[in-house]
């Protein structure tokens, strides 16, 4: 398993998330009628047909202190197809364009091209935000795998919300397993343990929430039985970061995460060690 791939799966998150005006209980603070949001809220996600938003996320990589820095840029479109009783959507996510910077290894980059040109997905995403009943973009065999270990991160690494209220200074906790197959021989499944805190709230004076800003920590470990080229891997790493939600309007307003990720590989006389570094930001565009 090439730890670039979970890396470039990142580039596709950025699923807007968002919850219903409600009564809330406000603090003191107030600018041009904006109160900090002190008591608890539930925070759920809102969708409206028909709504499309673009963001913009840049993702770097570093593999190892001989090896130069790996990018890739990315723009992607979001749109709400339907919105069905309960509040779950269907949606769409389309890549619309994609660069990449550096010094990736022969074959690499041309291939990455060809599986994740003209991406495009389509799945439920229920008020929590929890992903179902994917429709991914076809693609040739060859590049199957790349696309299905993208898929397998979009989906393990989704974040949920709390089921009850919430307010400033409040954790939740959830986990997830990431299985990846990225080619014969390989089956990697990386467990997602992931530490939410709810940072800030902002409403209105008579109520209604603005704007969220959320820090996390995610910890990932193989899982026992992972498999590259059918030998044995192991490792894991850590990823912290934070994201700012337009509440209102129902969107990703912006997201920053920095990790690490180390994995061993097996073989027969020796072990392979591969140690990434990286760091994403994302932005919506206007």
């Amino acid at each position: 398993m090439n730890p670039r791939t979970l890396v470039l799966a990142l580039a596709l998150l950025g699923v807007p998330l968002g919850a219903p005006a409600q009564r809330v209980h406000r603090g003191r603070s107030r600018a041009g009628g904006v109160v900090a949001v002190v008591g608890p809220a539930v925070l759920r996600l809102v969708y409206t047909p028909g709504e499309r938003e673009r963001f913009r996320c840049t993702t770097t990589q570093r593999l190892g202190a001989r090896r130069g820095a790996l990018e890739a840029r990315a723009v992607m479109e979001l749109r709400t197809l339907s919105v069905g009783e309960g509040g779950a959507a269907r949606r769409r996510a389309r890549l619309l364009r994609l660069e990449l910077r550096g010094g990736y290894p022969f074959g690499v980059r041309p291939a990455l091209l060809r599986a994740l040109g003209g991406a495009a997905v389509e799945f439920t995403q229920d008020p929590r935000g929890a992903l179902g009943d994917w429709a991914p973009w076809a693609v040739p065999e060859a590049q199957e795998p790349v696309r299905d270990a993208v898929l397998g991160a979009l989906q393990g690494l989704q974040p949920r919300l709390p089921e009850a209220p919430v307010s400033p200074g409040a954790t939740w906790a959830d986990t997830a397993a990431v299985r990846l197959q990225p080619g014969e021989g390989a089956s990697l499944t990386l467990t997602v343990e992931t530490t939410w805190r709810l940072e800030a709230l902002r409403g209105t004076a008579t109520g209604a929430l603005l704007e969220a800003r959320i820090s996390f920590v995610q910890r990932l470990q193989a899982t026992e039985g992972a498999t590259m080229a059918s030998f044995p891997v192991t490792g894991g790493g850590e990823a912290r970061g934070e994201l700012v939600l337009d509440l209102a309007h129902g969107r990703l307003e912006r997201a920053q995460v920095t990790g690490s990720l180390g994995l061993r590989l097996g073989l027969p006389t020796r072990t392979v060690e591969s140690t990434s570094r990286f760091a994403q930001d994302l932005q919506r565009v206007p």
